[in-house]
């Protein structure tokens, strides 16, 4: 089973932010799949794990360095 986050912070949009984030959940197999920076404050990065257990570890890792994340959930 697929399982996805996703990552929101306020903009502007942060290049610098969003490749450290890239790196991190790169080490939990994790990928960034989609951008949305249609909202109206924020920019949200949708990061597809290649199982729950993994998507869990890095969305726990990111909400202790104080990121919010929404799931994980089924993708």
């Amino acid at each position: 089973m697929t399982a996805m986050i996703e990552f929101y912070y306020k903009k502007p949009e942060d290049v610098r932010r969003e490749n450290s984030t890239r790196e991190r959940v790169a080490t939990y197999g994790g990928a960034v799949t989609y951008r949305e920076i249609d909202l109206p404050d924020s920019v949200c990065l949708t990061v597809e794990f290649p199982d729950w257990e993994r998507a869990q570890k890095a969305a726990t890792e990111l909400r202790n360095e104080g990121e919010h994340i929404e799931g994980p959930s089924e993708y």
